[in-house]
């Protein structure tokens, strides 16, 4: 019936959206509305033709010790989305091709993120496959919700959708072991105001460098691809601001997600490294990996107004010295490289050494279970010392008298 009365309503044996369209209109005529609600509701869609809750957000567990990645089948669909929208077949989507592809859900999910700006683009600002890709490896680590919900949104064709994300290796696992599996990894950047820290995200998703200050008023977030070994890895930056840093750094939750912490400091200016100094003095970060960075080295070094200089900082916690880069001009010394070698192995750059390396959640268990101990054992020596000691107790001399005995009778 479709394939007569609808033109190019059939293809390849199945209905395009022009016959599935009709082919419900005719249903709705003849009165078979409960035909088309129950289509409507096996796709998820409620009463109001909105997408359900619980569709767009199936049930998906992840411990508190792990993240969650896309899966092969998870790129595999992204990149065919890309593909798909990539009308023009030029490597890149531009805003009408990304407009397109978000046509049927809510919209751009990083609109608010400055996106392009977070990833890899091209010249004129079309993000390229690499970027899409990597753009989204990072919402699966940050938010791996709103990635279940935009598969919905997008139509991803198999069932369950959580197929297309899949959970690590718990990170202390991969602690024990000394052999880390995962493909994602995040680093938080910290400084004082002014250090630079913007000026590193933007060359690490490969935009140009601007003389211009802009203060960091809300966190940044931005994500570009690592090659390691011929292994592709996928570095997740993010800047806080001054707002939000400390915020960031008293949350146990949030330090115990990371995976290298970047101590920036202005190698031109003064006071650059004392912030640093002190921000660690004030959080415990010491069982995180870490990584000092020296910017701005194109321009005349300055003697830090600090009680040690940064190299020999960094020596008394057994860390390298820092790295001097220098965006403006380019010269990065593989900077990113490093943080990603870290991430693999993060005994390598434990502050103090790598017996710090526990989470402060682990180091609360440890703090309580020691706690308990010493209280249980207090309450005892109490206990023993009222027995003793209590009016018409045997004291210490008939207690002694009383285990003498009893060891030797025994003996004997």
């Amino acid at each position: 019936m479709v394939q007569e009365h609808a033109e190019g309503g059939v293809r390849d044996g199945g209905l395009t959206e022009a016959g599935f369209l009709y082919l419900h209109t005719i249903f709705i005529q003849r009165g078979r509305l409960e035909t088309t609600w129950t289509v409507l509701r096996k796709f998820g869609y409620a009463e109001d033709l909105r997408l359900t809750e619980q569709f767009l957000s199936p049930k998906f567990d992840v411990p508190s010790d792990c993240s969650v990645e896309l899966s092969p089948l998870g790129y595999q669909f992204f990149t065919d989305i890309f593909e798909t929208f990539d009308k023009d077949q030029d490597g890149a989507l531009k805003t009408a091709e990304l407009e397109e592809v978000f046509s049927t859900s809510p919209g751009n999910p990083w609109s608010t993120q400055k996106f392009p700006d977070t990833t890899l683009s091209d010249d004129a600002g079309a993000v390229t496959l690499q970027g899409w890709l990597a753009q989204w490896s990072m919402t699966t680590l940050l938010d791996h919700k709103t990635t279940l919900a935009y598969l919905a949104y997008l139509g991803y064709p198999d069932d369950p959708r959580t197929e297309a994300l899949q959970v690590t290796r718990a990170r202390k696992i991969d602690r024990r072991k000394g052999k880390v599996t995962r493909n994602v990894f995040l680093s938080y950047v910290i400084g004082a105001a002014g250090s630079g820290k913007t000026s590193l995200l933007r060359s690490f998703a490969g935009k140009p460098f601007s003389d211009t200050y802009e203060p960091t008023s809300k966190m940044i977030s931005v994500v570009n691809s690592v090659d390691i070994d011929g292994s592709e890895k996928y570095l997740v930056l993010q800047e806080f601001g001054s707002r939000y840093e400390a915020e960031t750094l008293r949350n146990s939750k949030k330090t115990d997600m990371v995976d290298v912490i970047v101590d920036v400091h202005d190698s031109s200016d003064t006071n650059s490294f004392s912030y640093i100094s002190n921000l660690r003095q004030h959080y415990s970060l010491d069982y995180i990996p870490t990584l000092f960075v020296a910017t701005k080295s194109d321009l005349d070094l300055a003697l830090q107004r600090h009680e040690v200089q940064p190299d020999v900082y960094c020596r008394r916690l057994g860390l390298q010295v820092p790295v001097a880069v220098s965006v403006k001009t380019g010269q990065t010394a593989d900077v990113f490289h490093a943080i990603c070698n870290i991430a693999m192995n993060p005994h390598t750059s434990i502050p103090g050494g790598a017996d710090r390396a526990m989470t402060a959640a682990a180091r609360l268990r440890m703090y309580v279970t020691l706690t308990a101990m010493v209280g249980g054992c207090t309450a005892g020596l109490f206990m023993v010392y009222r027995t003793l000691y209590r009016p018409g107790g045997p004291g210490l001399a008939g207690w002694a008298s009383y285990w003498s005995a009893w060891l030797f009778g025994g003996r004997r």
